[in-house]
């Protein structure tokens, strides 16, 4: 009895005595062994996909910017005139493309009509190679100029590395080639076209486009087949067409000054040429893309000085419910006392006037726009006007805020492009 008594108690103290030390233990750390391996630098940044086109008339002087002109810009062309161009497609950012170069009509052709671009053989020929009239003569053509603006595939296309010395890649697979490639283009016209084909163009002229878009050859942790159904982003475009003669007979447009866009309180009756503009793509397909707050605008150039007053651009903006609107060739001080548009001097519509459209819009609001050209002045014969419609870029909110202080979307940066094109000679 005693013993177990002694017991109890010694159990019970040595409890006591576990609880006092875990009482004491409580509020202290306990001492492990440590080591530290810290990575620095680690770096995630996007490669740069950045493609050029340049031309020129010889291999060796393939210097012009193809988005600041036109490749093809002779007018006087007859059976057997043949003109030879190079192109060079230039790999300036550090990922591999693929590419396609399309030959866009500006203007579509209606059915039935007389179209100068079936009777112009396209060949294509490495820039290498020595192209002379016996060369052309033996080369079997790719296609007419028409063909290549009905083909989807383009008329020509490859593939393009960068320079190799910003090639970073270790896939040994095809061997494109690397920084630039570059081709001779020849367009001739058949011997055996008619007099059909005189004084004719090419619808209202046609672009060069090239479409670039990442290729498979980069490597990711697997293999370099991740981006192979990465598809070619063309840029917007709209449809170009001619207005039937007799719905601009009786058309009444109030004039307009372009500087002060106000009423003048004349009228013209009657257009020399009308033009219908389209957009191409839906106001979902155009939010969803990069150019959605670019802005849209009309451009107006002369290829020869325009006395004010005397020709000048009419349209109708359907999501105005504005009634046809004429605007004059306005006063710009050339420098030299001119009064009226000097030459090639590019005049905006809208820009300016505190009107902004951007694509959406466009592509919501207007998806058609009927314009057209008028001319008050004989002098003004063989003068040809060109209209382009345009896409101007915009800055992002956060760009405007940084740049000049404020948040907005209506501060352009410069840059365009041109998504559709007429150009019409008065007098023909």
């Amino acid at each position: 009895m005693t013993n177990k008594k002694s017991a109890r108690q010694a159990f019970v103290m040595s409890l006591v005595s576990l609880l006092l030390c875990c009482s004491m233990l409580m509020g202290t750390t306990f001492a492990w062994f440590t080591d530290t391996v810290t990575s620095t630098g680690n770096i995630i940044q996007s490669g740069t996909l950045d493609a050029e086109l340049y031309y020129g008339d010889t291999a060796d002087a393939i210097n012009n910017d193809a988005s600041e002109g036109a490749i093809f810009d002779y007018e006087l062309w007859e059976p057997g005139y043949t003109q030879v161009k190079y192109v060079k497609i230039v790999n300036k950012g550090n990922l591999s493309f693929k590419y396609q170069l399309n030959v866009i009509p500006s203007m579509a052709v209606k059915e039935g009509e007389v179209n100068l671009a079936e009777v112009i053989d396209v060949y294509l020929f490495d820039a290498t190679a020595t192209v002379d009239r016996a060369a052309v003569a033996a080369a079997t053509p790719v296609g007419t100029l028409a063909d290549l603006m009905a083909d989807a595939d383009g008329a020509a296309y490859g593939y393009l590395l960068p320079a190799a010395e910003v090639a970073t890649d270790d896939y040994t697979g095809e061997d494109p080639a690397t920084g630039e490639v570059s081709y001779c283009i020849v367009l001739k016209m058949q011997e055996e076209a008619g007099n059909e084909y005189q004084n004719l163009s090419v619808g209202g002229g046609f672009a060069v486009q090239l479409l670039a878009t990442q290729y498979t050859w980069e490597n990711d942790s697997f293999d370099h087949t991740y981006d192979k159904d990465a598809e070619y982003d063309a840029a917007p475009k709209a449809d170009v067409s001619v207005m039937p003669e007799e719905e601009l007979e009786n058309v009444s447009i109030p004039l307009y000054d372009y500087v002060s866009f106000s009423k003048t309180g004349e009228v013209q009756n009657g257009l020399d040429k009308g033009f219908v503009f389209k957009t191409t793509e839906t106001e979902e397909e155009a939010a969803a893309g990069e150019y959605a707050t670019w802005h849209a605008d009309f451009v107006v150039t002369f290829d020869k000085p325009i006395t004010t007053g005397t020709a000048g651009l009419a349209g109708q903006y359907d999501f105005w419910n504005m009634d046809w609107v004429g605007f004059e060739a306005f006063d710009i001080d050339s420098g030299d006392g001119v009064d009226g548009i000097p030459a090639n001097t590019a005049c905006r519509l809208l820009y300016g006037k505190g009107a902004y459209v951007d694509y959406v819009q466009l592509c919501r609001d207007i998806k058609v726009f009927n314009c057209g050209v008028f001319n008050n002045d004989e002098a003004n014969n063989g003068t040809t006007i060109t209209v382009e419609l345009r896409l101007y870029e915009t800055y992002t909110e956060e760009e405007c805020e940084e740049l000049f202080g404020y948040k907005s979307v209506n501060e352009e940066t410069g840059n365009y492009i041109t998504v559709g094109t007429y150009t019409y000679t008065f007098g023909k």
